[in-house]
């Protein structure tokens, strides 16, 4: 199902896993959507707007490829602590399969779900 993703879908589910290589643990939605900027800006794509990266986290939830549960942050608002639900190593070669070196942030950390 990964192969079949379109590129942003792709974009979003890679920036999922970089966030959460950086923060070795769950990381919020805000951080997601800049991973997700700064890998758009490196493969000069236009980005889409944070609402609709939301709505593919919500996307990977339902499928199982992260785990998002909503977390309300009382006047802060909503919104969803992402963690990883497949090893790094699975996600890495379903989205690098086609020879491509994994992001930098994959390459020098340890699992995201450590």
């Amino acid at each position: 199902m990964i192969r079949t993703l379109a590129t942003q879908q792709k974009l979003s589910l890679i920036a999922c896993y970089t966030s959460l290589a950086k923060s070795r643990s769950k990381t919020s939605t805000d951080q997601v959507y800049a991973s997700y900027r700064g890998l758009c800006r490196g493969q000069q794509i236009k980005p889409l707007a944070q609402r609709r990266v939301s709505d593919m986290i919500s996307f990977f939830d339902l499928y199982g490829l992260i785990s998002a549960p909503v977390v309300s942050r009382g006047r802060y608002g909503q919104t969803r602590e992402i963690a990883a639900s497949l090893p790094k190593e699975l996600v890495d070669r379903l989205l690098h399969g086609d020879g491509k070196k994994a992001p930098r942030e994959w390459r020098k950390s340890g699992s995201p779900g450590d």
